[in-house]
């Protein structure tokens, strides 16, 4: 098949069907898969983070970003 299927499907205009696809391919993952992507994105995401904090925070020493992160991280920001 279309490898790039899923993708091409996730682009149509929401309707009827749609997103069918990527629930079949979403339910046939193995929950160990499926964990690890999860982690996968999380980690990407707080990588992303922390670049934005450093981006907006030139002058912040490492600690002082860490702690920006972990205000972000418990929702106090």
């Amino acid at each position: 098949g279309d490898p790039f299927a899923p993708w091409a499907a996730a682009s149509l205009p929401p309707g009827r069907g749609a997103r069918r696809p990527l629930r079949a391919r979403a339910r046939a993952t193995p929950p160990g898969e499926r964990g690890r992507q999860a982690l996968e994105a999380m980690t990407t995401g707080i990588r992303l983070k922390r670049a934005g904090l450093r981006a907006r925070h030139p002058a912040a020493t490492g600690a002082e970003l860490e702690k920006l992160l972990e205000r972000w991280l418990a929702g106090d920001e």
